[in-house]
């Protein structure tokens, strides 16, 4: 948890959360993570060893030097390191308007992104929003179709070629 309002109001989940997949009528697997878990290379790894094929992530990302890397680079590549698409909700604007708390904006930049780590669809940021009106009510809609990715799972098998054994000492 990010800081200490964020640790005085929530309380971190544990490996049984991460390890739950529900399967839809459709037969596509997801999962759902929130906020800073989406940041760490374990957790979305952990969920896509399970099954999952779509990881919804909820987040409120504010303003900062994070606020690009995050979700332009950093959630991409989860896609791409572990084969999923990810349907990234990020808060846009500003929580409390005229209030000294969260004081700068939520950077928005929602985005649905496939397996390949490229966005299937993507919202503006706070600035653009924030600027044009169109952009306030952003709904995003993507086909989410993981066997439309077979050839890029063939070409670069990352959970197929893992070597845990090398790495064990990170669990330690």
């Amino acid at each position: 948890l990010g800081d200490d309002y964020e640790r005085s109001v929530f309380t971190p989940g544990d490996e049984s959360e991460l390890s739950r997949v529900a399967v839809l009528r459709s037969g596509l697997k997801l999962a759902a993570v929130i906020c800073m878990d989406s940041e760490f290379p374990e957790t979305i790894r952990l969920l896509a060893l399970h099954g999952a094929q779509l990881v919804l992530v909820s987040t409120a990302l504010v303003g900062g030097p994070q606020e690009s890397c995050l979700p332009l680079r950093v959630i991409p590549t989860r896609a791409l390191e572990n084969h999923v698409h990810i349907c990234y909700a990020n808060y846009n604007g500003l929580a409390n308007p005229g209030s000294e708390v969260n004081k700068s904006p939520y950077v928005g930049r929602s985005a649905i992104i496939g397996p390949n780590g490229y966005d299937l669809a993507r919202a503006a940021s706070w600035e653009a929003h924030h600027r044009e009106r169109e952009l306030w009510d952003q709904i995003l809609v993507a086909n989410v179709e993981p066997h439309c990715y077979l050839a890029d799972v063939e070409r670069n098998p990352y959970l197929t070629a893992r070597r845990p054994a090398l790495y064990s000492s990170l669990v330690a």
